[in-house]
């Protein structure tokens, strides 16, 4: 039962869904230190669950109101802006992980280091050929938008 981050290149960062959904957590956390991540943080809390949303069980959960959610999320779908947000989020986590340990989050070390190891190897070159209201076409993928600003 994993929780997938699907990088630029299209590769995908698999992880147990528990801590698929606590680097969710930190990037919420870190981004509110950010300018102008408002919207994004709030976008990412409807893709983990609150404590009356989810039973431990299954990698979907449904949200309250009966959205299904797959514990997927493909940063290639958010936009040029929310990328380098989500990612700033992440790194500072990281930072902060590594040097409070429990005390800033319940999440191993390895596995944020792990996750950023791979997105610093990748550029964020994404050309986008033709998009609509709801999909981008790249050189090679067809992505679902995501998040807000689009």
């Amino acid at each position: 039962m994993n929780g997938f981050i699907t990088l630029e290149n299209g590769e995908d960062f698999s992880i147990r869904w528990t801590g698929y959904d606590e680097i969710i957590r930190i990037a919420i956390k870190e981004l509110s230190f950010l300018d102008n991540s408002n919207e994004l943080a709030e976008w990412l809390d409807t893709q983990v669950p609150n404590e009356n949303e989810d039973d431990g069980n299954f990698v979907p959960f449904y949200k309250e109101n009966g959205e299904m959610i797959l514990r997927i999320i493909d940063v290639r779908g958010l936009t040029t802006a929310n990328r380098l947000l989500f990612w700033t989020a992440v790194e500072n986590g990281e930072e902060k992980l590594l040097r409070l340990g429990n005390e800033y989050s319940i999440l191993n070390p390895i596995v944020i280091t792990d996750l950023m190891e791979m997105h610093q190897t990748i550029p964020d070159n994404i050309e986008i050929f033709e998009e609509n209201a709801e999909y981008i076409v790249t050189n090679n993928d067809v992505i679902k938008k995501i998040g807000p600003g689009w």
